[in-house]
């Protein structure tokens, strides 16, 4: 059998295996789209659009940022479980970013960090057999082995700033400058020693920018109620990628394309705050993710398509008494879940799913300018069809802001 044959031979065999495998999202094209949280959102199962902190910003809403008493910073970490129902298991631990703020007197506040906009992680191995017809019209069966790996994502880079225009109309705005690198590696072995193995390695770096839009409107019905809307409209993007083909029969062959005329996918949220009695909040959330020029150019497979994706969440939160004499009176409680649609279409139409609850709880310490946060998961996440693995990720994440670090904006009424 000649060289192109056997190449054909590996292609069919590793494209199904990787829709099908562990961490089946991540291994699409540019890994599983996120929107960056704060970490007191992210107990609630939200982003924050409408969840002002005086504590805490994240890029999710800049219209907030003049809220910030203190000049602070904060950070996180998260370390998930995930397994699937063809008996994958994977573990992604990671560093989720981090933000710098200080307030500029009384109604400006300014902010930059750091924060994921996309995760891929996934190493598996499969075996199998795949029958094909050689040329004398003869059935070959033949046996393989394939690994599939990748890693790696793409980062947001934000800077900006927040103001307050009114007592009521906050308005924000930020860039975000794009960058990450994802590096995947396919190697398929056949059993049968007449056929050679193939090893493809790509990677793949991007660059890119968004202009972020946030506003805020408080008091709409009650004091603590807010509606929160957020914007983020991509201004450009470049993929520049290396892939190379090694099969042991002829040299390894080395293809390096740069594509320009692609976006980040167009994001658009808005979400609202209100206060039920007492000390209880609760939140909801609306997030839209919209194809934009080039969109379907993220993917490896042309057997995918991208598509409106959608997100919907809802959370409550026994807030803090941080006036309270007792220490276990200043924590916060909460609660949270939502429901996710994803971009990656089949030609049928199907997108996966995921539905996702989490509990949190918030611990001010010092002068209760500073505060730890933690949060435990459960996600469930279907495939396309009913026939594909379902992956279930469990884990937690820990959050810490410090805040009066350098300057002091005078310390506001809560």
């Amino acid at each position: 059998m000649d060289v192109r044959r056997i190449i054909t031979i590996g292609l069919f065999i590793l494209m199904p295996w990787v829709i099908s495998a562990q961490s089946m999202y991540s291994s699409i094209g540019l890994g599983d789209l996120a929107l960056p949280a704060s970490n007191r959102a992210a107990g609630l199962g939200v982003q924050g659009v409408a969840v002002p902190d005086f504590q805490e910003i994240s890029v999710i809403n800049p219209a907030f940022w003049h809220q910030l008493e203190f000049t602070g910073i904060t950070t996180r970490i998260q370390s998930t479980k995930l397994t699937n129902s063809a008996g994958g298991l994977n573990y992604r631990s990671a560093f989720d970013g981090f933000n710098f703020h200080f307030p500029m007197g009384d109604v400006v506040g300014i902010a930059f960090g750091f924060a994921p906009l996309s995760h891929v992680s996934y190493d598996f191995a499969r075996s199998g057999h795949k029958q094909f017809p050689d040329v004398s019209g003869a059935v070959d069966t033949v046996e393989y082995n394939v690994d599939l790996s990748g890693s790696g994502g793409v980062g947001g880079n934000f800077f900006g700033l927040g103001w307050q225009v009114n007592k009521r109309l906050s308005l924000g705005l930020a860039y975000n400058l794009l960058i990450g690198q994802i590096e995947s590696r396919r190697t398929l072995d056949f059993v049968d020693g007449n056929y050679a193995p193939r090893v493809i390695a790509s990677s793949k770096n991007i660059y890119g920018g968004n202009m972020i839009f946030g506003a805020a409107y408080s008091n709409v019905i009650r004091k603590s109620d807010n509606i929160g809307v957020r914007v983020e409209i991509p201004v450009s993007m470049t993929i520049r990628s290396e892939e190379s083909l090694n099969n042991n029969v002829t040299n390894s062959d080395q293809v390096s394309e740069e594509i320009e005329d692609v976006r980040w996918p167009l994001q658009m949220s808005i979400g609202y705050q209100t206060q039920l009695s007492g000390r209880w909040l609760a939140v909801s959330e609306v997030s839209l993710w919209s194809p934009s020029e080039g969109a379907d150019k993220f993917l490896d497979n042309n057997d995918f398509s991208m598509s409106n994706g959608l997100k919907i969440g809802a959370g409550i939160e026994y807030a803090s008494a941080y006036d309270a004499d007792q220490w276990w009176q200043q924590l916060a409680w909460r609660a949270g879940f939502s429901w996710r649609q994803y971009m990656e279409t089949d030609t049928q139409g199907n997108q996966p799913t995921r539905a996702y609850v989490v509990t949190g709880m918030g611990v001010p310490f010092g002068d209760a300018a500073n505060r730890l946060d933690f949060s435990v998961h459960y996600g469930q996440r279907n495939g396309f069809t009913a026939n594909d693995p379902v992956e279930t990720d469990i884990g937690f994440s820990i959050g810490i802001t410090v805040s009066e670090l350098w300057f002091n904006g005078g310390v506001r009424n809560r």
